[in-house]
């Protein structure tokens, strides 16, 4: 279990114990006060947990992609051979009704080189209607390719892409579970889900509908902020 999944799973304890608390030497106006009081300190706990939003993790993956990217470029006449043969490969593929894409997947170094070499002109002369965003596609799948062949920059920017993904993933969770009258959206559950499995079963065992626990709850978040009726 991560760090963020094990201190969800003590909120959720807390939280309960929170709006369950009972003391028989307190009026009913205080008690609902104090479990509002425990309520909340639940809150703030968690709440302190929540990663930082940063775009510092962002710009290092993208200083990552670009050096991976950067060293694909042919950079003498041998290289520029290399390069120009592999394409001549590529683009006889590309004739034959093979996607860009499959190409990609499947390629060596020299095959991603040749491709981010030359397929921008190539989308120029045939014309394509926004050659911008297909190679921007085109380069997030040689960006992955590279990772899964173990370039150091394309792995190092996958890692950090991932680890701000989830960091993204759960600071929605715990904005959505800390707040009054909680609620998760489907939105913060998928992309918690997308991010990780098994956090995604820690959070959905903790929400797991419990009708009379939820009535308690809501009456506790009804007297902390319109104040008791």
């Amino acid at each position: 279990m991560t760090s963020l999944a094990d201190a969800f799973r003590r909120f959720k304890t807390a939280e309960r114990a929170a709006v369950e608390y009972n003391n028989a030497d307190l009026t009913p106006q205080a008690l609902q006060q104090e479990r509002a009081r425990r309520l909340t300190a639940a809150r703030k706990e968690l709440q302190k947990v929540s990663p930082a939003e940063s775009g510092q993790g962002s710009d290092e993956a993208e200083a990552k992609r670009q050096e991976a990217l950067a060293g694909l470029v042919p950079t003498n006449a041998d290289t520029v051979a290399t390069v120009g043969n592999e394409w001549a490969k590529v683009e006889a593929l590309l004739r034959s009704g093979r996607g860009i894409g499959q190409l990609v997947e499947n390629a060596t170094p020299l095959r991603i080189a040749a491709i981010m070499d030359r397929y921008p002109t190539y989308l120029i002369d045939k014309g394509n209607d926004d050659p911008a965003a297909v190679v921007a596609e085109v380069t997030d799948l040689a960006m992955s390719r590279l990772a899964d062949l173990g370039n150091p920059s394309a792995v190092a920017a996958a890692e950090l892409d991932k680890s701000a993904t989830y960091n993204s993933a759960w600071r929605g969770v715990i904005a959505e579970t800390t707040e009054p009258f909680p609620n998760p959206s489907v939105n913060t559950l998928t992309a918690l889900y997308s991010a990780s499995r098994d956090d995604h079963e820690t959070v959905q065992s903790g929400l797991a509908f419990d009708a009379q626990f939820e009535s308690a709850r809501k009456h506790v978040d009804a007297s902390r902020v319109f104040g008791d009726r």
